[in-house]
Formats: structure tokens, C-alpha cells, sequence
């Protein structure tokens, strides 16, 4: 399916995507790897897999060095308010924590001062976000030939991961406009401190239910997996099931996933993997026309 963009239609395969068994099997890797990624990383970090927000002001940074954009404060900040991301002033402040840490910091090659000063992307943080790409793509190999093919090659040629993240972080918000009341599914995660892990977490907990019968899902678990308390956990499931997208029996321990909020899962990846192949297929041609010229 994957195989040739050429016969790839974005939007009009997320429901053949959807009713894959491949798909669901490679959400639920994704899952696995966002966790395990998140555990493994420094406590700095971390921060940027617990808040959507902040992944996102970080990835737009990252995206923006690779396609040699030079940016300032300012500009990232108008990126994020423009995108809807957040508000103007917590991108300011998302962005001056960021500095702060060093996770950005005054380019080199910058020739303005204060406020005009150009930034570039700490190793660290760089380092973070190409090692979260490469989860999808490792994930992606399971239904995808063509990142099958892509994994010998990620060591030895780093800018396959740099041109993955350029083409998936400047098509994605346009792609999940699309789908309007899906999108606002994630979001409601993305929205939460450590909501998006959490929905991680349930990913994982609802592997063998993929028709949305109840799994055991255990708060202590969940709690204990992502380093936070029990009570944070109960609230954001509490949320969940106010929202409409889980039934949750805690005497039981139980949870159902909703049908639209299973679908809402699996257009979100059908979207991103899609994206992905897009520019793994771009980087397997140029690839083709190398050896061939």
C-alpha cells in the first residue's frame, strides 16, 4: 500500500488504512516505542514528551533548522499562535524555558542581538526528536515495504530521519484539518500534562480489543509506567470518560474504548504513516536517481 506515492491518495485511504489489522498492530508500536523512548530519556527531556505543546514548539524548531530557516524567538513564537498550538503568551514562555535550559540557544552564524537574535536547536533536544521519528518508522515496517527497506539505512544516512521530520511536521496540521472532529480526539489528549503518554498507555492496554470490547486497564499501572500519581491518572481517564471517548469501570477494572474514539486512533496514524511513506518514497527515488545517473 505503501509502496509508490504515486498511487497513494492522502486522504481517501485512511479508511482502507483503518480497517487493517497491520495498522492497529503498528499503532500499538508506536505506543511501545513512545513509552520506551520517554523512559529512557534525561529528565530534561521528558518534558517534552509529557506536554504536546512543548513537543510541538521544539519539533517546529527542529523542522526549521533542517529546512536552513533561520529563526528568532519571535518567529517560532507566531509558528506556534498561527498553528494554534497555544497561546501567544505560552510559546513566549515555552520558548524562554527552552533557552534557559539550552535546549535553543543564539546561533553562531546569528549577526543581531537581543531580541532579533537568531537560535538554534541544542544537540540534545535534536538528538530526542530524530530517536521519537524513528519509533514511527521502526513501527511503520511492519504493514510498509518501503520502511522496511528505509531501517538498514538510517544509521549510515542520518538526513533520511531530517527529511522525514521536514515533510511530516510541515504537511501534518494541514492533513489533520481534514478530519476535523478526530483531530479534536488527540487534541483533547494533547491538551492534558502527560495526557498524550497516557493515551499511549491505553493504546497498549487495548491491543487485543481492537473492536472496542473492555481490557484491563489498572490506574496503579498506568501511574507507576509513567512516573506520576495515581490520582493525576484517575483525573485524566475521569476526563476521558466525561468527554465520551472511554467507559471506565474502576471496581472492575475495566476500560472501553468508544467506536469514534478507536477510528479517531487509527486516522491519526493512517494520516502520519502516510506522510512518512511520502518522504521515505521521495528519499528511496533520489536514492534510485543517484545510483542511475
Amino acid at each position: 500500500m505503501f509502496t509508490n506515492i504515486s498511487e497513494s491518495r492522502r486522504y481517501e485511504n485512511t479508511a482502507e488504512l483503518r480497517g487493517s489489522a497491520a495498522l492497529f498492530d503498528a499503532a500499538h508500536a508506536v505506543a511501545t516505542g513512545e513509552l520506551s523512548h520517554f523512559r529512557r530519556a534525561i529528565p530534561r527531556l521528558k518534558t517534552y514528551s509529557k506536554d504536546q505543546a512543548a513537543f510541538t514548539c521544539a519539533g517546529m524548531a527542529v523542522m526549521l533548522t533542517y529546512m536552513h530557516t533561520p529563526f528568532t524567538a519571535g518567529t517560532l513564537r507566531s509558528v506556534l499562535v498561527g498553528a494554534h498550538v497555544c497561546s501567544d503568551g505560552r510559546a513566549g514562555a515555552m520558548i524562554a524555558g527552552m533557552r534557559r535550559s539550552g535546549d535553543l540557544y543564539p546561533s553562531p552564524n546569528s549577526k543581531a542581538k537581543g531580541r532579533a537574535v537568531e537560535l538554534a536547536v541544542g544537540k540534545d533536544l535534536e538528538q530526542y526528536l530524530c530517536a521519537r521519528m524513528r519509533v514511527e518508522i521502526e513501527a511503520m515496517a511492519q504493514m510498509s515495504p518501503i520502511a522496511r527497506a528505509s531501517l538498514p539505512l538510517l544509521d549510515s544516512d542520518p538526513q533520511i530521519i531530517s527529511r522525514a521530520i521536514v515533510h511530516v511536521g510541515s504537511q501534518l496540521f494541514a492533513a489533520l484539518e481534514h478530519f476535523g472532529a478526530n483531530s479534536n480526539v488527540i487534541n483533547f489528549f494533547a491538551q492534558r500534562d502527560f495526557g498524550i503518554l497516557l493515551l499511549a498507555e491505553i493504546r497498549l492496554g487495548s491491543r487485543t480489543s481492537p473492536q472496542g470490547e473492555p481490557f484491563a486497564f489498572s490506574l496503579s499501572h498506568a501511574a507507576k509506567r509513567l512516573g506520576i500519581s495515581r490520582s493525576h491518572v484517575r483525573k485524566l481517564v475521569s476526563d476521558a470518560q466525561d468527554a465520551g471517548f472511554v467507559e471506565w469501570r474502576p471496581t472492575e477494572r475495566l476500560m472501553r474504548l468508544h467506536k469514534h474514539f478507536i477510528n479517531a486512533l487509527l486516522d491519526h496514524h493512517a494520516i502520519r504513516f502516510e506522510l512518512l511513506a511520502e518522504a521515505l518514497a521521495q528519499d528511496a527515488r533520489l536514492a534510485n536517481e543517484r545510483l542511475t545517473a
